[in-house]
């Protein structure tokens, strides 16, 4: 085994680039995100739920991009949030589906993927 395999990373956070802070911050908050640290004058928000933390950072600009989180609670994450007026890109009532996407303002998704065992 490599050094590198030894190596703890630390703590894992994910940057996504933003337009605008504010309906970002209205997006994330819905999801359950609480702001713990933010500039922005600087054009920056640190948000958290649970272990994860999410950078929104308005300075830089990327093409869409998302994360997944796989849970055992599709169905019931979708009838929670179902009325929220969030962008549904793709729903479990479609086909059967076991999966749930959602689009923030800037387009990245979110998805709630079943969680395979």
């Amino acid at each position: 085994m490599s050094i590198i395999q030894e190596l703890s990373f630390g703590e894992f956070s994910l940057s996504l680039g933003v337009t605008d802070l504010q309906r970002s911050l209205v997006f994330y908050e819905t999801l359950g995100f609480e702001v713990i640290k933010e500039n922005k004058d600087q054009g920056w928000l640190i948000l958290k739920r649970k272990e994860l933390k999410l950078g929104l950072f308005n300075f830089f600009k990327t093409g869409p991009s998302g994360m997944t989180f796989h849970t055992d609670n599709v169905d019931f994450i979708y009838q929670n949030l179902k009325n929220s007026g969030l962008n549904f890109k793709e729903t479990p009532e479609e086909d059967n589906k076991e999966h749930l996407t959602i689009l923030d303002p800037d387009g990245n998704w979110v998805l709630f993927d079943k969680l395979q065992k």
